[in-house]
């Protein structure tokens, strides 16, 4: 018999270990405990969110969960002390029914799947044929009746190296998208087994062994689960890349640990697992947001192909277009980019804030191909609402990299082991800043200042 509860793992448990386990009162938040037999059967209980405990149990591979009310610590401690002897009497302190997991992000995956492959496939076959018919090959002309369809236009140097350029990028992002959506398609033919978490908590994601750690946040979820007589461990929560950092406080929500969960796996490989078998929503938006620009910036270029400068010169009569468009671009890219820091800064400013204290304070090389600059990275912890939070943003949304005396002289403002004051988001907690001054970000303001002059000038408006 084995007995664990949070970081404790004890063989051949006593009364005495029950009790420590199974405290009298409410049961700590996250609290989870599973006492194990030797042939893999266990009994397993979680707390039920309300001071009470929620018990279920796993026999011959198959989880079963309490379908009564929850129990007091002297009902569960009775009740693990029974299993603990082998006395089958545990079973009649609760109701019990076998575990199904919830399915409904496979569903929503197989939606996804059937209904956005056939958008996709629609704008390939497109591009195709439009740099078919660039390159000579004009597959339309072979059926009887048709022709090419669109306009004499396309046929200019100008118009094919665009459609080339903007044909190319979304050849390959369709591509990526293809291909993530044909491994959703495999993985809905996995068989699945029960596992539980061991491990969810927060993290930050790391590069390799030459770059710095980055500051973005990350889930770091960890379950076992058997498949074919052995057990597997598994890190990957869906099939998606990446995951944004927003998402991470409804995934370490979605499984704390100690939770029975539903795995996934490869027959083939049973170490590629995962616990969702969906694509994240925020990848079908960001591949329309992302298709949506580029057709946007595609049409343009298209437009003055066409016609050159001539609607330019139409509402500027005595611009210099070739200088002013350029100028107005990088204008509004910087204006842009500076209106998204100023609101997370000024967000930030209004705040709550708490004592944290610096756990890490250092330089750290980042490299990029050949060349390299020093990064700070402090990372500090802080307390909110009882519960415990790291994080690495020093400015909220922004982080830089530099000479090795800039990465110094930022460290030196926060050494190790000081109490500093932390400003975190009520939504958010896991969202926090040691500063909330702009800093050199208002050097954006101050090129887009000047981009916009240049701009100004060349329109023959001042």
């Amino acid at each position: 018999m084995r007995l664990e509860f949070h970081d404790h793992d004890i063989k051949n448990p006593t009364d005495a270990d029950l009790a420590r386990a199974i405290p009298d009162g409410p049961p700590p938040e996250d609290w989870w405990m599973a006492l194990e037999r030797d042939n893999g059967d266990s009994l397993d209980a979680d707390e039920d969110g309300e001071g009470r405990y929620a018990p279920s149990f796993v026999e011959g591979g198959k989880y079963h969960v309490s379908t009564g009310p929850s129990l007091t610590p002297a009902e569960m401690r009775a009740m693990a002390t029974l299993y603990m002897r082998n006395d089958p009497a545990w079973r009649a302190r609760s109701t019990w029914k076998l575990f199904e997991a919830d399915h409904t992000v496979t569903a929503q995956a197989k939606s996804l799947l059937d209904w956005s492959m056939a958008p996709l496939l629609i704008p390939i076959a497109v591009i195709l044929v439009i740099v078919a018919n660039i390159l000579g090959y004009s597959p339309i002309q072979y059926l009887p009746g048709l022709s090419w369809p669109f306009p004499p236009p396309f046929d200019s140097t100008a118009a094919r190296v665009i459609i080339c350029i903007f044909g190319g990028i979304g050849l390959l992002v369709l591509g990526a998208a293809v291909a993530k959506f044909v491994e959703v398609r495999r993985a809905r033919r996995w068989p699945s087994a029960h596992g539980r978490i061991t491990r969810s908590e927060s993290g930050f994601q790391t590069g390799d062994s030459d770059s710095a750690p980055e500051g973005k946040l990350v889930a770091r979820i960890a379950y076992e689960f058997t498949a074919n007589g052995r057990t597997y461990a598994g890190t990957r929560v869906d099939l998606g890349e990446n995951t944004s950092p927003d998402y991470v406080p409804a995934i370490l929500a979605r499984y704390p640990v100690g939770k029975l969960v539903e795995v996934f796996y490869d027959p083939k490989d049973p170490q590629k697992a995962v616990l969702e078998r969906g694509v994240p929503g925020f990848v079908a938006s960001g591949l329309i947001a992302f298709i949506g620009i580029l057709g946007f910036f595609a049409g343009v270029a298209l437009i003055f192909a066409f016609t050159g400068f001539d609607l330019v010169y139409d509402a500027f009569p005595r611009s210099t277009p070739i200088v002013m468009l350029p100028a107005a671009f990088v204008a509004f890219i910087l204006f842009s980019i500076f209106l998204s820091f100023w609101r997370k800064h000024r967000a930030a400013a209004s705040w709550p804030t708490t004592i944290g204290q610096i756990l890490i304070s250092d330089v750290r090389i980042v490299r990029s191909g050949d060349a390299r600059a020093h990064a700070p990275l402090v990372e500090y912890g802080y307390r909110v609402a009882g519960k415990d939070y790291k994080s690495r943003q020093i400015r909220a949304g922004t982080s830089a990299a530099g000479s090795e005396s800039y990465a110094r002289g930022v460290i030196a403002n926060w050494p190790q082991g000081a109490q500093v004051n932390v400003r975190y988001n009520p939504k958010n907690p896991f969202e926090a800043a040691l500063e909330t001054r702009m800093g050199k970000t208002w050097l954006l303001a101050l090129f887009g200042g000047v981009a916009a002059l240049i701009a100004l000038l060349a329109s023959g408006v001042l």
